[in-house]
Protein backbone atom coordinates (compact mmCIF):
# COMPACT_ATOMS: atom_id res chain seq x y z
CA UNK A 1 0.00 0.00 0.00
CA UNK A 2 1.13 3.49 -0.60
CA UNK A 3 2.17 6.23 2.36
CA UNK A 4 -0.45 7.68 3.56
CA UNK A 5 -0.64 11.82 3.20
CA UNK A 6 -1.33 14.42 4.68
CA UNK A 7 -3.97 17.82 4.10
CA UNK A 8 -4.01 20.89 6.11
CA UNK A 9 -1.68 21.74 8.83
CA UNK A 10 1.06 19.57 9.40
CA UNK A 11 2.59 21.05 12.67
CA UNK A 12 -0.50 20.01 14.75
CA UNK A 13 1.31 16.52 14.94
CA UNK A 14 3.67 18.57 16.40
CA UNK A 15 0.66 18.89 19.68
CA UNK A 16 1.62 15.26 20.31
CA UNK A 17 4.46 16.54 22.16
CA UNK A 18 3.99 20.08 23.00
CA UNK A 19 2.27 21.02 26.71
CA UNK A 20 0.96 24.17 25.76
CA UNK A 21 -1.43 22.66 22.98
CA UNK A 22 -4.14 20.96 23.78
CA UNK A 23 -5.32 17.80 21.16
CA UNK A 24 -8.36 16.85 20.01
CA UNK A 25 -8.37 13.86 17.57
CA UNK A 26 -11.23 12.80 15.50
CA UNK A 27 -11.17 8.92 13.87
CA UNK A 28 -13.95 8.76 11.05
CA UNK A 29 -12.54 5.59 8.85
CA UNK A 30 -15.64 4.15 7.56
CA UNK A 31 -15.43 0.45 7.65
CA UNK A 32 -13.61 -1.43 11.11
CA UNK A 33 -12.07 -3.22 8.11
CA UNK A 34 -10.02 -0.04 7.25
CA UNK A 35 -7.12 -1.10 9.66
CA UNK A 36 -5.12 2.26 8.43
CA UNK A 37 -6.64 3.78 11.53
CA UNK A 38 -5.41 0.53 13.74
CA UNK A 39 -1.62 0.98 12.18
CA UNK A 40 -1.56 4.78 12.95
CA UNK A 41 -2.87 4.26 16.94
CA UNK A 42 -0.13 0.97 17.10
CA UNK A 43 3.01 3.44 15.99
CA UNK A 44 1.78 6.72 18.61
CA UNK A 45 0.93 3.76 21.44
CA UNK A 46 4.31 2.40 20.89
CA UNK A 47 5.71 5.86 21.55
CA UNK A 48 3.52 7.01 24.46
CA UNK A 49 5.54 7.59 27.03
CA UNK A 50 6.62 10.67 24.60
CA UNK A 51 3.26 11.55 24.30
CA UNK A 52 0.83 13.97 26.21
CA UNK A 53 -2.46 12.83 26.17
CA UNK A 54 -4.90 14.71 23.67
CA UNK A 55 -8.09 15.77 25.55
CA UNK A 56 -10.50 14.03 23.70
CA UNK A 57 -11.39 11.78 20.53
CA UNK A 58 -14.55 11.79 18.41
CA UNK A 59 -15.11 7.92 17.02
CA UNK A 60 -17.28 8.13 13.83
CA UNK A 61 -18.74 4.54 12.94
CA UNK A 62 -15.57 2.15 13.58
CA UNK A 63 -13.34 5.29 14.43
CA UNK A 64 -15.14 4.78 18.30
CA UNK A 65 -14.65 1.10 18.16
CA UNK A 66 -10.64 1.41 16.52
CA UNK A 67 -10.01 4.56 19.86
CA UNK A 68 -11.93 2.10 22.34
CA UNK A 69 -9.61 -0.75 22.14
CA UNK A 70 -6.55 1.12 22.10
CA UNK A 71 -7.74 3.50 25.23
CA UNK A 72 -8.46 0.46 26.68
CA UNK A 73 -5.15 -0.96 26.51
CA UNK A 74 -5.29 -2.97 23.88
CA UNK A 75 -2.52 -4.88 22.82
CA UNK A 76 -0.40 -2.21 20.46
CA UNK A 77 1.22 -5.30 18.61
CA UNK A 78 -2.16 -7.27 18.38
CA UNK A 79 -4.25 -6.10 15.37
CA UNK A 80 -5.98 -9.43 15.02
CA UNK A 81 -9.33 -8.12 16.54
CA UNK A 82 -9.09 -5.94 13.21
CA UNK A 83 -7.59 -7.38 10.40
CA UNK A 84 -9.50 -10.87 11.38
CA UNK A 85 -11.93 -10.92 13.66
CA UNK A 86 -13.75 -7.89 11.40
CA UNK A 87 -13.33 -9.26 8.27
CA UNK A 88 -14.50 -12.46 9.12
CA UNK A 89 -17.81 -13.86 7.82
CA UNK A 90 -19.64 -14.18 11.41
CA UNK A 91 -19.67 -10.35 11.53
CA UNK A 92 -20.54 -9.56 7.59
CA UNK A 93 -21.53 -12.03 5.05
CA UNK A 94 -23.93 -10.39 2.54
CA UNK A 95 -25.44 -14.04 1.53
CA UNK A 96 -27.46 -13.93 4.60
CA UNK A 97 -29.85 -11.63 2.74
CA UNK A 98 -31.28 -14.91 0.61
CA UNK A 99 -32.07 -16.39 3.54
CA UNK A 100 -34.31 -13.33 5.27
CA UNK A 101 -31.45 -12.25 7.53
CA UNK A 102 -29.36 -9.33 7.92
CA UNK A 103 -26.03 -9.56 6.47
CA UNK A 104 -24.68 -7.62 9.71
CA UNK A 105 -24.50 -9.87 12.73
CA UNK A 106 -24.16 -6.73 15.41
CA UNK A 107 -24.71 -9.62 17.91
CA UNK A 108 -21.16 -11.19 16.56
CA UNK A 109 -19.49 -7.83 17.41
CA UNK A 110 -20.70 -7.39 21.04
CA UNK A 111 -19.54 -10.92 21.69
CA UNK A 112 -16.07 -10.29 20.49
CA UNK A 113 -15.86 -6.52 21.85
CA UNK A 114 -17.43 -7.07 24.98
CA UNK A 115 -17.27 -10.96 26.12
CA UNK A 116 -13.80 -11.54 24.32
CA UNK A 117 -15.17 -14.46 22.12
CA UNK A 118 -11.94 -14.32 20.22
CA UNK A 119 -9.75 -13.26 23.40
CA UNK A 120 -9.82 -9.73 22.13
CA UNK A 121 -12.33 -7.63 24.15
CA UNK A 122 -12.20 -3.76 25.10
CA UNK A 123 -11.72 -2.73 28.08
CA UNK A 124 -14.27 -0.43 28.74
CA UNK A 125 -13.62 0.07 32.23
CA UNK A 126 -10.06 1.33 31.20
CA UNK A 127 -11.74 3.34 28.65
CA UNK A 128 -14.07 5.05 31.48
CA UNK A 129 -10.98 5.86 33.75
CA UNK A 130 -8.71 7.56 30.68
CA UNK A 131 -7.67 10.92 30.33
CA UNK A 132 -9.00 10.98 27.05
CA UNK A 133 -12.84 11.52 26.85
CA UNK A 134 -14.52 9.71 23.90
CA UNK A 135 -17.38 10.75 22.36
CA UNK A 136 -19.36 8.34 19.66
CA UNK A 137 -21.76 9.61 16.33
CA UNK A 138 -24.78 7.94 16.18
CA UNK A 139 -27.59 8.89 13.77
CA UNK A 140 -30.98 8.39 13.43
CA UNK A 141 -32.00 5.54 11.28
CA UNK A 142 -34.68 7.12 9.29
CA UNK A 143 -33.46 11.11 9.05
CA UNK A 144 -29.75 10.55 9.04
CA UNK A 145 -29.78 13.25 11.61
CA UNK A 146 -26.38 12.48 13.45
CA UNK A 147 -25.20 13.44 17.09
CA UNK A 148 -22.50 12.41 19.87
CA UNK A 149 -22.70 10.48 22.41
CA UNK A 150 -20.18 10.09 25.56
CA UNK A 151 -20.88 6.87 26.97
CA UNK A 152 -21.49 7.26 31.03
CA UNK A 153 -20.52 3.80 32.02
CA UNK A 154 -18.52 0.05 30.42
CA UNK A 155 -21.42 -0.69 29.53
CA UNK A 156 -22.43 2.06 27.39
CA UNK A 157 -18.90 1.70 25.67
CA UNK A 158 -19.79 -1.35 24.50
CA UNK A 159 -22.99 -0.96 22.95
CA UNK A 160 -21.40 2.18 21.04
CA UNK A 161 -18.91 -0.16 19.71
CA UNK A 162 -21.33 -2.77 18.68
CA UNK A 163 -23.39 0.11 17.16
CA UNK A 164 -20.57 2.20 15.81
CA UNK A 165 -19.27 -0.83 13.89
CA UNK A 166 -22.55 -1.64 11.53
CA UNK A 167 -22.92 -0.71 8.18
CA UNK A 168 -25.72 1.57 7.60
CA UNK A 169 -28.23 0.25 5.58
CA UNK A 170 -27.24 -3.28 6.65
CA UNK A 171 -27.37 -3.75 10.22
CA UNK A 172 -30.24 -3.43 11.81
CA UNK A 173 -31.33 -0.27 13.82
CA UNK A 174 -30.99 -0.80 17.60
CA UNK A 175 -32.08 1.49 20.89
CA UNK A 176 -29.66 3.32 22.60
CA UNK A 177 -30.94 5.34 25.87
CA UNK A 178 -34.19 5.07 24.81
CA UNK A 179 -34.18 5.98 20.93
CA UNK A 180 -33.48 4.39 17.46
CA UNK A 181 -30.11 4.63 16.29
CA UNK A 182 -27.26 3.66 13.68
CA UNK A 183 -23.95 4.17 13.24
CA UNK A 184 -23.08 7.73 12.01
CA UNK A 185 -20.58 6.51 9.09
CA UNK A 186 -23.45 8.25 6.60
CA UNK A 187 -24.84 10.44 8.65
CA UNK A 188 -25.11 14.31 8.48
CA UNK A 189 -21.74 14.44 10.94
CA UNK A 190 -19.33 12.21 8.93
CA UNK A 191 -16.59 14.38 9.74
CA UNK A 192 -17.40 16.33 12.97
CA UNK A 193 -14.02 18.81 13.39
CA UNK A 194 -16.55 21.34 14.13
CA UNK A 195 -18.90 19.48 16.39
CA UNK A 196 -15.56 18.47 18.62
CA UNK A 197 -14.56 22.14 19.18
CA UNK A 198 -18.51 23.02 20.71
CA UNK A 199 -17.88 20.39 22.70
CA UNK A 200 -14.43 20.92 23.50
CA UNK A 201 -13.86 24.48 23.77
CA UNK A 202 -10.20 24.83 24.82
CA UNK A 203 -8.73 22.56 22.03
CA UNK A 204 -5.86 24.42 19.69
CA UNK A 205 -5.42 21.10 17.45
CA UNK A 206 -6.88 18.98 15.70
CA UNK A 207 -5.85 15.51 14.11
CA UNK A 208 -8.25 13.61 12.20
CA UNK A 209 -7.99 9.96 10.80
CA UNK A 210 -9.70 9.02 7.66
CA UNK A 211 -10.04 6.97 4.50
CA UNK A 212 -10.25 7.57 0.93
CA UNK A 213 -13.32 5.47 0.56
CA UNK A 214 -14.54 4.38 -2.51
CA UNK A 215 -16.65 6.64 -4.19
CA UNK A 216 -20.86 5.92 -4.15
CA UNK A 217 -20.93 5.29 -8.16
CA UNK A 218 -22.83 1.69 -8.60
CA UNK A 219 -22.50 2.28 -12.20
CA UNK A 220 -18.99 2.44 -12.69
CA UNK A 221 -18.33 -0.42 -9.69
CA UNK A 222 -17.99 -4.26 -10.59
CA UNK A 223 -20.95 -6.34 -9.94
CA UNK A 224 -20.43 -7.47 -6.93
CA UNK A 225 -20.14 -4.11 -5.49
CA UNK A 226 -22.88 -2.65 -7.76
CA UNK A 227 -24.85 -5.65 -6.13
CA UNK A 228 -23.95 -4.35 -2.73
CA UNK A 229 -24.58 -0.64 -3.06
CA UNK A 230 -28.41 -1.09 -4.71
CA UNK A 231 -29.07 -4.51 -1.77
CA UNK A 232 -28.10 -1.76 0.98
CA UNK A 233 -29.64 1.14 -0.45
CA UNK A 234 -33.01 -0.33 -0.84
CA UNK A 235 -33.29 -1.21 2.48
CA UNK A 236 -32.64 2.33 3.98
CA UNK A 237 -34.73 4.95 4.41
CA UNK A 238 -34.79 7.72 1.61
CA UNK A 239 -33.04 10.27 3.75
CA UNK A 240 -30.67 7.75 4.82
CA UNK A 241 -30.35 6.51 0.93
CA UNK A 242 -29.26 10.20 0.03
CA UNK A 243 -26.79 10.94 2.47
CA UNK A 244 -24.57 7.13 1.36
CA UNK A 245 -25.03 8.31 -3.10
CA UNK A 246 -23.56 12.11 -1.64
CA UNK A 247 -21.37 10.76 1.12
CA UNK A 248 -18.08 10.87 -0.62
CA UNK A 249 -18.92 14.73 -1.70
CA UNK A 250 -19.65 15.71 1.73
CA UNK A 251 -17.20 14.43 3.27
CA UNK A 252 -14.43 16.25 0.73
CA UNK A 253 -16.58 19.19 1.05
CA UNK A 254 -16.39 19.44 5.00
CA UNK A 255 -13.20 18.27 4.79
CA UNK A 256 -11.82 21.18 2.54
CA UNK A 257 -13.42 23.50 4.69
CA UNK A 258 -12.25 22.42 8.14
CA UNK A 259 -8.70 23.02 6.86
CA UNK A 260 -9.05 26.71 6.60
CA UNK A 261 -7.98 27.84 10.26
CA UNK A 262 -10.82 30.94 9.71
CA UNK A 263 -13.80 28.36 9.41
CA UNK A 264 -12.59 26.87 12.86
CA UNK A 265 -11.82 29.74 14.95
CA UNK A 266 -8.22 29.38 14.18
CA UNK A 267 -7.66 26.03 15.08
CA UNK A 268 -5.09 23.82 13.30
CA UNK A 269 -6.28 20.97 11.97
CA UNK A 270 -4.44 18.20 9.97
CA UNK A 271 -5.91 15.00 8.18
CA UNK A 272 -4.13 11.88 7.60
CA UNK A 273 -5.42 9.50 5.13
CA UNK A 274 -4.78 6.67 2.07
CA UNK A 275 -5.13 8.18 -1.27
CA UNK A 276 -6.15 5.02 -2.92
CA UNK A 277 -10.15 4.66 -2.83
CA UNK A 278 -11.42 1.39 -2.23
CA UNK A 279 -14.80 -0.27 -0.77
CA UNK A 280 -14.40 -0.98 2.97
CA UNK A 281 -16.89 -3.98 2.70
CA UNK A 282 -14.51 -5.76 0.21
CA UNK A 283 -11.47 -5.46 2.12
CA UNK A 284 -9.58 -9.06 2.55
CA UNK A 285 -7.51 -10.22 5.86
CA UNK A 286 -4.11 -9.71 3.62
CA UNK A 287 -5.23 -6.07 2.66
CA UNK A 288 -6.53 -5.25 6.11
CA UNK A 289 -3.16 -5.94 7.23
CA UNK A 290 -1.45 -4.05 4.77
CA UNK A 291 -3.44 -1.35 5.41
CA UNK A 292 -2.54 -1.40 9.38
CA UNK A 293 0.97 -1.36 7.92
CA UNK A 294 0.33 1.51 5.84
CA UNK A 295 -1.17 3.28 9.02
CA UNK A 296 1.93 2.14 11.06
CA UNK A 297 4.71 3.47 8.30
CA UNK A 298 2.62 6.80 7.63
CA UNK A 299 2.93 8.25 11.24
CA UNK A 300 6.46 7.14 11.84
CA UNK A 301 7.68 8.26 9.09
CA UNK A 302 5.75 11.48 9.38
CA UNK A 303 6.96 12.02 13.04
CA UNK A 304 10.45 10.64 12.20
CA UNK A 305 11.60 12.15 8.47
CA UNK A 306 11.62 15.64 9.64
CA UNK A 307 8.49 15.93 7.37
CA UNK A 308 6.69 17.94 10.16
Amino acid sequence: MELGFTTGDQDVLQAFFDKDRRLGVVCCAGGVRNSFLAGAHIYLRQIRKRLRSSVATIGVSSGFATSAYYLGGGKSTDVRVFSDDMTDKRMFDLRRRFIGRHPFDVDYVDRVFRHGETGRAINADAVMRHDTRLYGVLADPLTGEGWTELPANAHEVWELASIATAVTGFARPTMFRGRLVTDGYASSLQLPVRELLRLERHVTDVLVFAAQHYEEKPKLAPWSEMLLYKTRIAHASKPMQELIKTRHQRFMAEANRVINPDEVGGVRVCIVWLPQAYHPIFVSQDQSRNLIRSGYWTMRTLLQSGLV
